[in-house]
């Protein structure tokens, strides 16, 4: 059986949709089920991602000390942990402070997944950036990025949960940088969806720098190189129709 903790989260729901029966979701206030050697336990839970989510007792408890729970309790059961490309990016943040103790805790012990940015499915919030910003994209909307200099690595939900099902059976454990390798800042990314995709009414679209003088720029189309991966593409392609 797989055991995804965080059922109610984003990552949980999306692979608890994916395993369909063979999984079973555990939430905060759920009992353990007796792990065995036959289980795999999927640590998608964390705290401090978001502005304002400085509570440094609730970080310790979800992103160490749940960890180090689930494996000291695991019980000869395989282990994949998600960690967060975050946890470089802004290594002092509470929440990369947390991680990279957890991570560190769990090295050769299980597969750390490093996440960037993932995207896609009916659990996919609409606040995320990928969705929002494809959404702007399609209707020709102003959307203002507010870290256009932040590199991501953007991969579709389904190639992240068809890798977890992989790790469910492997035991050789390792730290992976799980996306497509192509990270790019959240500007070069706009700029290529805006001059290399002209059905989707993007001569209307606009970038806005924030804290700046209001300052637009409208599509040309020259030729860009092609930051999608094939995730990407086929994504734009969905909604573009």
């Amino acid at each position: 059986m797989n055991y995804i903790i965080g059922k109610s989260g984003y990552l949980g729901r999306s692979l608890l949709d994916y395993f369909g029966k063979e999984a079973e979701g555990i939430g905060r206030s759920d009992l353990w089920p007796k792990f065995t050697d036959r289980d795999c336990i999927v640590n998608c839970t964390g705290y401090g991602w978001n502005p304002g989510q400085e509570d440094v007792g609730e970080a310790i408890d979800t992103n160490i000390n749940l960890t180090v729970s689930l494996e000291r309790a695991r019980n000869g059961a395989n282990y994949v942990f998600f960690a967060s490309g975050m946890q470089r990016e802004r290594p002092e943040h509470l929440y990369s402070l947390t991680k990279n103790v957890a991570c560190r805790y769990l090295e050769g012990k299980a597969h750390i997944l490093i996440l960037y940015t993932i995207y896609g499915g009916k659990w996919d919030p609409p606040w995320r950036f990928m969705g929002t910003f494809l959404r702007a994209a399609k209707f020709g909307k102003p959307y203002v990025i507010t870290t256009p200099h932040t590199t991501r690595d953007f991969v579709y939900i389904d190639r992240l949960c068809n890798t977890v099902a992989d790790l469910s059976f492997d035991r050789r454990y390792r730290t992976i940088d799980f996306g497509c390798g192509k990270a790019r800042s959240l500007m070069d990314v706009y700029n290529h969806v805006m001059l290399n995709f002209p059905d989707a009414c993007l001569d209307y679209v606009k970038f806005q720098y924030p804290k700046t003088k209001p300052k637009t720029y409208c599509a040309e189309r020259p030729h860009l190189p092609d930051y999608f991966n094939e995730d990407m593409e086929k994504t734009w392609g969905l909604i573009c129709e």
